[in-house]
């Protein structure tokens, strides 16, 4: 089930379902990370009840280390799940398995043009934003899932620009990013919610023997969106978008059998994803030549 409820509601809910899964509609911002990721989620964890939260998993690093550091404490933190569906998506799993050798580089672009129309853009948590990055502290995530994903590591440190084209969003609208993750590959990724911003998703990794590709495409004439991946120029597929339903059926298998969360939607996973947006929000707001270190 789905609930977007109130503090004093969760401890109902854990002891009358089997489980419960928090959404963040109709809530803003800093009442869902302030409270929901951390009184919320240890509420009904806590009476050993599984919780899927959406993520950023918290307004800051600091937030999100410490409500984790509570979890474990209540040996809760397995039955709670980060709801992250690009570590789902077959063609992100596809990618990661192609046969291209040691990767040396990967690079990623992303458009994704919020117009003043967009329902996303018009959500109060979303224009008073209280979580780090705002707009690309929540989209941000997602992006920094599918590099680690690619290149399977996290990013040791990062150098940052970001600037603002438009009003639709707060600050920034476009990230740009140089990351080095371990065994001196090099990363890079762009993104932009400009609202004439071209819509589009291509993640390219190059290794020491051939090259992958992700872009975000459309069967022809089927009406059905998802990624097509090449591999090396030769191995083509196209994989329809199925990342949501795959991390649900994921979370629901873990729930019936009673085991931890699979670690794809683990809060220690989202909060390395965290880490990597928040040094990236950093170097950004430093515009230091020296980079931003990504918290270890």
């Amino acid at each position: 089930m789905c609930f977007a409820i109130k503090l004093q509601t969760a401890r109902k809910i854990a002891l009358t379902h089997e489980y419960a899964c928090f959404c963040y509609a109709n809530s803003p911002v800093n009442r869902q990370l302030g409270l929901f990721h951390g009184q919320r989620v240890l509420v009904v964890a806590c009476f050993g009840q599984y919780v899927l939260s959406e993520k950023p998993l918290a307004p800051s690093v600091a937030v999100a280390t410490k409500t984790i550091d509570a979890a474990k404490e209540a040996n809760a933190l397995g039955r709670w799940g980060v709801a992250e569906n690009y570590r789902f998506e077959p063609a992100v799993e596809r990618l990661a398995s192609a046969d291209i050798g040691t990767v040396r580089s990967v690079r990623l672009s992303v458009g994704a043009p919020i117009t003043e129309g967009n329902p996303y853009a018009q959500t109060a948590w979303r224009q008073s934003p209280d979580h780090v990055g705002a707009y690309f502290g929540d989209a941000g995530p997602h992006y920094v899932a599918a590099l680690r994903a690619a290149v399977g590591s996290a990013p040791r440190g990062v150098r940052a620009l970001a600037t603002q084209g438009s009003q639709v969003v707060p600050a920034p609208d476009a990230v740009a990013a140089v990351m080095t993750f371990p065994g001196d590959v090099l990363g890079t990724l762009h993104c932009s919610f400009h609202p004439k911003a071209p819509k589009r998703f291509e993640l390219v990794v190059d290794g020491d023997k051939g090259t992958a590709s992700m872009i975000r495409t459309e069967a022809v004439g089927t009406g059905i969106f998802g990624y097509s991946v090449d591999v090396n120029n030769g191995e083509h597929s196209f994989c329809p978008f199925s990342g949501v339903p795959r991390e649900l059926s994921a979370f629901i298998t873990a729930v019936r059998k009673g085991g931890p969360v699979p670690r794809a939607l683990s809060a220690t996973e989202a909060l390395v994803d965290l880490k990597v947006v928040e040094a990236i929000c950093d170097a950004a707001a430093a515009k230091s030549a020296a980079g931003t270190r990504v918290a270890a």
